[in-house]
């Protein structure tokens, strides 16, 4: 299966400029109220799993399941639908988004809850396969890169507002009612885009590249893949069952928990913009650099409960946990913006989705892994067990440091290129 587009039929940009920069908005709120649907239950997996009857583990694998549909299902149905206008398409991922959230809210049992967190990921997974391309479109020629990036902006800024928002309403009136109002929210966003975004037509015709494995087999770009699989295996082995580690082991909880998210949000949003500016300058570095700091900081996390005073290892393991948001923050960026650096002269929508199911595929496989670790009785190793995979990377960077410097020079913003 061959992911590339070819070329628009025609320019859908509004003649008034301000009717661009509202649509492209739009886009923006649409990624940022997904990535806050998606990540709301790392907050909640403790009232979830007490309402559904069932334990942490199980809630944990079913937001692994929501990964991997988001991920998987992304480059199929973007093609599948690659002909029709995009502004229905939008429309249709958010009111499937909505559909999924509901049925969850209503779930009584964990199987119902997986399955309809499934039903979401879908709606997910072809929103977020269409919103940038559409953003670029939608956006003069000169302002195309800018366009992409406020779509990403929208989905980062979802971890310091959305999640934290989320998690705190969730605590004051129920997990139930919390998805019911992500649901809502995005009822109201389809009424609002369907007066806001223009229509924005399909393309001709399906253009031949490059496939997947032709992708990966490019020097060095395997190796890449690799760093990101691992590093999003590792993040979410831990990130997973983050609730119940720091109310265990950190003494946060509720509120507390609530802002201890908006720190980690914060700090990963303003990590991300740094590391960009060392994929053009010193990639491997940078890379090298923010795997030790990850490392550092889950070894960190671990240590931190032997401290003898309770409100030391509070304050000394919320820096830690800030930090490695930050940290992986930092890796999530570079080792995509590389990946697409390597594929300058394939096609670099296909890089890009190789590299997003590496991705997903390494946040459903950490996890997996969490839930087996908790299940067996073992929570308080997770950040140990994390930090493996963090050495695991520091090692691949330096043995195969050429991957990590790529010649190409695709840049950071622009949006794909035609073969």
């Amino acid at each position: 299966m061959d992911p590339s587009i070819a070329a628009p039929v025609a320019s859908p940009r509004p003649a008034d400029p301000a009717a661009s920069r509202r649509a492209v908005a739009v886009l923006a709120v649409m990624a940022f109220l997904v990535v806050t649907g998606e990540t709301t239950p790392v907050g909640l997996i403790r009232e979830i799993a007490v309402g559904l009857h069932t334990t942490d583990d199980q809630v944990g694998l079913a937001i692994g399941g929501y990964a991997l549909i988001a991920g998987l299902s992304s480059v199929p149905l973007a093609h599948w639908t690659a002909r029709v206008d995009r502004r229905p398409v939008l429309l249709t991922s958010l009111l499937v988004f909505a559909a999924g959230h509901l049925a969850a809210a209503a779930a009584g049992h964990v199987a119902v809850f997986t399955a309809a967190r499934a039903v979401a990921a879908l709606g997910h997974g072809l929103l977020f396969a269409v919103a940038v391309p559409t953003a670029i479109r939608l956006a003069d020629p000169g302002a195309q890169g800018k366009a992409g990036a406020r779509v990403m902006v929208g989905s980062a800024t979802a971890l310091v507002a959305g999640t934290p928002l989320a998690t705190y309403l969730g605590q004051l009136v129920g997990w139930r009612t919390a998805l019911a109002v992500i649901a809502a929210t995005a009822l109201l966003l389809a009424g609002a885009a369907t007066r806001l975004l223009p229509a924005v037509p399909g393309h001709e015709r399906l253009q031949a590249g490059p496939g997947l494995f032709a992708v990966v087999r490019r020097p060095g770009l395997a190796t890449v893949l690799a760093a990101t699989l691992t590093v999003s295996a590792a993040h979410f082995v831990a990130f997973t069952f983050l609730a119940p580690y720091v109310a265990g082991r950190l003494h946060v909880r509720d509120t507390g928990l609530a802002v201890l998210l908006l720190g980690y949000g914060a700090a990963a949003v303003a990590a991300s913009s740094v590391a960009g500016r060392f994929v053009d300058r010193r990639p491997r570095a940078g890379t090298a650099a923010a795997v030790a700091a990850f490392t550092l900081a889950l070894i960190g996390i671990w240590l931190t409960p032997t401290l003898p005073q309770p409100t030391l290892r509070t304050a000394i393991g919320v820096v830690f946990v800030v930090a490695w948001g930050a940290s992986f923050a930092a890796l999530a960026v570079l080792t995509s913006l590389i990946a697409l650096r390597h594929g300058a002269k394939a096609h670099t929508e296909t890089v890009n989705a190789v590299s997003g199911i590496a991705f997903q595929v390494g946040v459903v496989a950490g996890s997996a892994l969490g839930s087996l670790t908790v299940a067996a009785g073992h929570l308080n190793s997770l950040p140990l067990l994390a930090a493996g995979g963090g050495v695991i990377v520091s090692v691949a960077v330096w043995v195969g440091g050429h991957a990590f410097e790529p010649t190409a020079s695709t840049s950071p913003t622009r949006g794909p290129q035609p073969s």
